[in-house]
């Protein structure tokens, strides 16, 4: 019997040629399907740590050249010209003008 992979992203392995695997194995064939939507591309745009606990994203990786403000100022209606760091921690965001 083959493997059924964690993931079936119709990438690397289509979902109707798993189905047919399945379907294949006998009499009483057996899966468990648990669905989700989620950008894999997206996955290339965060940073996690476990250790702390935290999730970084860093959305220039999907979009080299993005306007963090204007992106933010269509998304949520509202004008944000700039977005300063913080002055004690550069890392982090600070006033949103």
């Amino acid at each position: 019997m083959n493997v059924i992979p964690d993931l079936i992203d119709n990438a690397r392995h289509r979902l109707a040629d798993i189905l047919r695997q399945v379907l294949d194995q006998g009499q009483d064939p057996r899966l468990d399907v648990v669905t989700a939507f989620f950008n894999l591309k997206g996955l290339a745009a965060l940073e996690v740590n476990l250790e702390q606990g935290t999730v970084k994203v860093d959305l220039s990786r999907l979009y080299p050249d993005i306007d963090l403000a204007e992106t933010l100022s269509n998304l949520t209606g509202k004008w944000i010209k700039r977005i300063l760091p913080d002055p004690e921690d550069p890392a982090r965001p600070g006033t949103v003008e």
